[in-house]
């Protein structure tokens, strides 16, 4: 049987290192572990260290822990989405929906005049309900046919997601007769 098991299984790749003592910190390298999901990682009384022969494992033996990986938050822009010609220096909303088993998430909110050459930020990790979510924004006075509305949601854990509007345009100039 191995000396250090993860349940459900997951390709492991397990390393000695020096923290005080040579080869007395074990690294367990894995790929990204599924999310939401309960893992049990355990010690077996059969565990050595690198030496030669090998110390045994000191402590309660065998070891054994329960941990739940986190989930990557989620958001869906809603508004703009891509194809919209907006009013320059007139109020607009920007719409998004985002989900987490976190209550609220550090959102920032972007806005590029560029096709995302360049960023401004209207926000900027404000914490933010989970849920749908509505911030009127005034637009700038500046004529754009590629402006983006950026939107990133952070939970306490530093995962993140982004969505990203389609391109849109910004119209500042009056009409002439």
């Amino acid at each position: 049987a191995a000396a250090f098991t993860l349940a459900p299984t997951s390709p492991l790749t397990l390393r000695w290192t020096r923290t005080v003592f040579d080869n007395d910190t074990l690294i367990v390298e894995h790929p990204r572990l599924l999310e939401l999901r309960a893992y049990t990682a355990s010690f077996a009384c059969s565990a050595r260290d690198a030496s030669v022969p090998g110390l045994g494992l000191g402590g309660a033996c065998p070891l054994a822990w329960t941990f739940t990986t986190a989930a990557t938050p989620s958001v869906r822009l809603l508004y703009p989405a891509g194809g919209e010609r907006l009013t320059g220096a007139a109020l607009h909303t920007i719409r998004w929906v985002s989900a987490d088993e976190e209550a609220t998430l550090q959102t920032r909110v972007e806005l590029s005049l560029d096709g995302g050459s360049t960023w401004t930020r209207l926000e900027d990790l404000t914490p933010f309900p989970t849920g749908d979510t509505k911030v009127p924004r005034l637009l700038p006075t500046f004529d754009s046919t590629n402006a983006l509305v950026r939107v990133t949601a952070w939970d306490s854990w530093g995962l993140n997601a982004t969505a990203t509007s389609g391109a849109f345009a910004i119209d500042t100039t009056r009409p002439t007769i």
